[in-house]
């Protein structure tokens, strides 16, 4: 199964641009992380899985849309953030077009839909499989197709794809990436850490919005290659 190429991946790789050369390279080769451009039909999508299955002439691949980082626009379109760039998904055409890319490419990023429609992308690493996590931020406008930078995060975070989310309302929790979740206000564009009890799993963890409007955190690990927990904490706005 064919994933994003990862902000570690080497930059000199030449580009696959038909299904044919990725079915082709050997196991060493895959890890590497060549970039893919292939262009083709969309003939299977399993949306919730974050799966499609393209096609070309060549042949076809399964991508995966890795973590969370589809956005279902006020348009229709789906706009599908990377590390190796950013597309936007137009579903009565079939197709994707390119938009403009993250100011600081990073991985293992969290981001979430605003209410206005735009799109918060916080933290991640850069500089490689053993790079530094970072605080900054970016805004993307879909009426312009940019990203902007954003407020700085209080905490350095990274691995918090899926505990990033838009509360009730209109706020945005990080509850991941760090021992300490935070909250960004949109009217004052800055962010305000949450109080109570540390976390001891925010690494790859999850956050789930509760019906009554409360946040269930829970799993993750703290320390990279560390054991995982099975404890969960409760957020109330």
């Amino acid at each position: 199964m064919l994933r994003p190429v990862s902000a570690s991946a080497q930059t000199n790789l030449p580009a696959l641009v038909s299904a044919r050369q990725v079915h082709q390279l050997s196991p060493e080769e895959a890890v590497l992380g060549y970039p893919v451009q292939v262009q083709g039909v969309i003939t299977y999508v399993a949306e919730g899985a974050g799966q499609l299955f393209v096609q070309d002439d060549t042949g076809g691949i399964f991508v995966e849309i890795h973590g969370d980082y589809g956005f279902r626009m006020k348009t229709g379109q789906v706009l599908v953030i990377g590390t190796s760039g950013c597309e936007i998904y137009n579903p009565s055409a079939n197709r994707f077009v390119p938009t403009g890319g993250m100011i600081v490419a990073r991985a293992k990023f969290g981001a979430a839909l605003l209410a206005n429609g735009k799109v918060l992308v916080a933290g991640g690493q850069v500089g490689g499989a053993y790079g530094s996590r970072v605080a900054s931020t970016e805004i993307y406008d879909p009426a312009s197709g940019t990203f902007a930078p954003g407020p700085d995060l209080n905490y350095k975070r990274f691995k918090l794809a899926r505990t990033v989310l838009r509360l009730r309302d209109g706020r945005i929790l990080v509850g991941g990436g760090d021992e300490q979740p935070e909250v960004y206000v949109v009217v004052s564009r800055r962010f305000v850490v949450v109080d109570g009890h540390k976390l001891d799993g925010f690494l790859f963890s999850t956050a789930t919005l509760l019906k009554d409007g409360r946040v269930l955190l829970a799993g993750g690990y703290s320390v990279p290659g560390g054991p995982g927990v099975n404890h969960a904490w409760l957020y109330q706005p």
